[in-house]
């Protein structure tokens, strides 16, 4: 029976038809999210149709059809990315925070780099008030009666307490502004994760009822995780009852969870029990808190992560910057910028206190106050000032050397100890090392930033090379479908002809 065939073959024809235009619409859909974020290219998955015994002539087959849209990832590049985005956003914030720390400072130096960090040359900040104030006792110690050069030590002196309260100052400003940010980035978290949660239900609704992937929400789904995971290090797992879900937890401690199946941001059930991020307390200037991260649950108590703070991603950077590397500058901690300051506040006192000590002021009389004051209410660096004494009555200041008996106008042979001060290692020195140490570990900041960028990079450039949209590739693919297209349209007015031919002859 003729017609059976051709029947058969002008279905052959419109399957094709279907399937060159399914394929024509996915190239156009690739396309058109060329720069779509984290966008998959997607592929058609055509398969050869079933054959159909004929009477006369055997088997013939129906020709092909589309059987799946297949979004092409790398499951195991996508993994990986997640865990680089993670340490690119730790570096680079901590890079950037590095960067405003060491711009507390305020140092300018001029001449070579050794000579930078020694500090001999600088022409502002801190180190240039130093120079300043020993400069000027050096020129009281020449004149020890001149009431201009007492004046002088007293404003270069107090130059001395300001500048380096003003860098405390501005250091506390920055770490308050960390809390800020850190709070703004607990909030995103929280968005992310909900978004993620939401996603998850209705990726896993849409794949349930049409039972073919959700390419374009699982696209989504995985620029949101990668976001997610460059401010907070995370891990991401299959849902226990549905894998079509993704669990994400805190990698720093897998018993904080962000997105269970359906729930996201701190909302959940007794099952699916999720956690919103939040910033424990706000920073309080008086305690100068720890920068530190709660996480409070949909059902249960709220705790604070002291054993497990985020350790990567932006989050992570705020907490390592605030904590470790500022400092809450409640003491002298030398591993901290505010302790450091807070020592070099104090060897300041101590060092010229004792030496000042040890002369006579105009009158003959020794120094019945230390000539550098501090206020006990308040860090060293911030509560560090000339006594309010010398301030009143600069004949005060202890210019001559004690050794000698009664009044010595003349005399400067204890200012000119004061001024060689500046070569203590308690002071100078110190400071030196302070700006060393910031500067080596801005360098190390930079290092591990400039090394992850790359490590990113090229993790990407791999995954693009396997999941990238190519617009040559998909014109050309385009231009193919096309032609078959037209074959097939072209197959099927031959057939349709054929059977217009057989029906009239039996008429």
């Amino acid at each position: 029976m003729p017609g059976i065939g051709l029947t058969a073959s002008l279905l052959m024809g419109a399957r094709s038809l279907t399937t060159q235009r399914v394929a024509i619409e996915v190239s156009g859909h690739n396309l058109a999210n060329v720069n779509t974020p984290n966008a998959a290219r997607q592929r058609v998955n055509i398969l050869q149709d079933i054959t159909v015994q004929m009477v006369s002539s055997g088997s013939q087959g129906l020709g092909s059809y589309a059987e799946s849209i297949q979004s092409v990832r790398s499951e195991l590049l996508d993994k990986q990315v997640i865990r680089q985005e993670s340490l690119s956003g730790y570096y680079e914030t901590r890079y950037d925070m590095s960067s405003l720390v060491e711009d507390t400072l305020g140092e300018n130096f001029t001449t070579t780099e050794s000579e930078a960090v020694t500090g001999s040359d600088s022409l502002t900040g801190f180190q240039n008030s130093l120079n300043q104030m020993f400069d000027a006792w050096q020129a009281l110690a020449t004149e020890p009666t001149s009431t201009v050069l007492r004046e002088q030590v007293i404003t270069r002196a107090s130059n001395v307490a300001d500048d380096l309260a003003d860098i405390y100052q501005r250091t506390v400003d920055l770490r308050e502004g960390m809390f800020e940010e850190a709070a703004a980035t607990t909030r995103e978290i929280n968005s992310l994760s909900s978004q993620i949660a939401s996603l998850n239900e209705e990726i896993a609704r849409i794949e349930v009822v049409t039972t073919k992937p959700a390419n374009d929400l699982r696209d989504r789904r995985q620029e949101l995780v990668e976001q997610l995971s460059n401010i907070v290090n995370i891990q991401v797992a299959y849902h226990s009852s549905n894998d079509k879900m993704l669990d994400i937890s805190m990698a720093d401690n897998t018993a904080i969870k962000l997105v269970s199946g359906v729930f996201g941001g701190g909302e959940g059930n007794a099952t699916d029990i999720t956690h919103a991020l939040s910033v424990d307390a706000t920073y309080n200037t008086a305690t100068n808190n720890s920068l530190l991260i709660r996480a409070t649950p949909n059902i249960g108590v709220a705790s604070v992560l002291s054993d497990s703070q985020p350790s990567e991603g932006t989050l992570g950077a705020y907490v390592y910057s605030a904590n470790d590397l500022i400092g809450a500058g409640t003491g002298t901690d030398p591993d901290t910028f505010l302790g450091q300051l807070n020592q070099l506040a104090l060897n300041i006192r101590t060092v010229i206190n004792t030496q000042h000590n040890l002369g006579r002021d105009m009158n003959g009389n020794l120094p019945a106050n230390n000539f550098f004051d501090t206020d006990p209410a308040q860090p060293e660096a911030l509560g560090l000032t000339v006594h309010s004494s010398y301030i009143a009555d600069s004949d005060l200041i202890a210019a001559a050397d004690a050794t000698l008996a009664g009044a010595n106008p003349l005399d400067g042979s204890n200012a000119y100890k004061l001024a060689d001060l500046r070569n203590d290692s308690n002071i100078n020195s110190y400071h030196r090392s302070i700006v060393s140490k910031l500067g080596v570990a801005m360098e190390q900041a930079e290092r591990d930033h400039e090394g992850q960028k790359l490590i990113a990079a090229q993790l990407l450039q791999q995954r693009e090379a396997v999941s990238g949209i190519s617009m040559d590739e998909e014109m050309s693919n385009m231009i193919l479908f096309q032609r078959a297209y037209e074959a097939s349209a072209r197959f099927v007015s031959i057939v349709d002809g054929m059977m217009e031919t057989v029906l009239n002859m039996k008429r």
